[in-house]
């Protein structure tokens, strides 16, 4: 997935190249950081087989969301930018097994488990985005669109198993493991864009349509709608 990252951004960078040689007017590169907040949790709940059952589930809402950019700007009008979004990960799930027996009686003695899971992780995002800047005045209205190019969702959970017939209780840590991405997740965006010497300003609403695939069993994965609020800051490399 890093080379295929690697490779696109390097496909973008030429492109911008080869446009900034059609015209006058050179392809000015940019530097910067990213950072906001989700409006939502940025985690999901992958539904597990079986007979288990989601009795409490508590995905936070992350802080902050965070990483650097690099991008270019084509004709003073076309953007492309790629980045890296850091997104902390915090969640408490409950999750009743009931017991595999289908008498009534056998039910009693035998009610099942419950299983609660408490992690923190986290969630990286690449995302890969060409935004068209609709004036020339100092402050600029766009729209955008892009692709993420790939995710990273890793930490640690505890597991507390409790054996409802008898109140013992079983205590596991491990990994998140991994998921499957289906790839690419598309992005839009709209924002404005406010510059003062070599100093751009940028903030924006960022709707991104994850397709993280599927873990193994009941787990938390990327959540499929995410929407974002971002400011961009980034000097102009002239």
């Amino acid at each position: 997935m890093r080379t295929s990252s690697g490779m696109i951004l390097w496909l973008v960078l030429l492109f911008a190249a080869q446009l900034a040689g059609q015209t006058t007017q050179p392809a000015v590169f940019e530097f910067g950081v990213r950072a906001g907040v989700p409006f939502q949790s940025v985690a999901g709940l992958q539904p597990g087989g079986g007979q288990q059952i989601v009795t409490q589930q508590n995905l936070r809402r992350p802080p902050v969301a965070v990483g650097p950019t690099f991008g270019a700007v084509i004709y003073d009008r076309l953007q492309f930018e790629f980045g890296a979004i850091y997104k902390p990960v915090k969640f408490d799930i409950g999750i009743l097994q009931p017991g595999s027996c289908a008498d009534p009686q056998c039910l009693q003695r035998n009610p099942g488990v419950t299983i609660q899971q408490t992690g923190r992780a986290h969630l990286w995002e690449f995302p890969l985005t060409a935004n068209y800047f609709i004036s020339r005045r100092q402050i600029r209205p766009y729209v955008g669109s892009g692709i993420v190019i790939s995710q990273d969702l890793a930490g640690r959970r505890d597991f507390r198993f409790t054996d409802q017939a008898t109140g013992n209780q079983t205590l596991l840590r491990g990994s998140l493991g991994s998921f499957v991405q289906h790839w690419p997740s598309p992005v839009v965006d709209v924002g404005l864009r406010w510059t003062k010497s070599a100093l751009n300003i940028q903030p924006e609403i960022r709707y991104a349509r994850h397709r993280p695939g599927s873990v193994l069993g009941l787990g938390v994965i990327p959540r499929r709608n995410q929407f974002d609020f971002l400011v961009g800051f980034s000097r102009s490399m002239r």
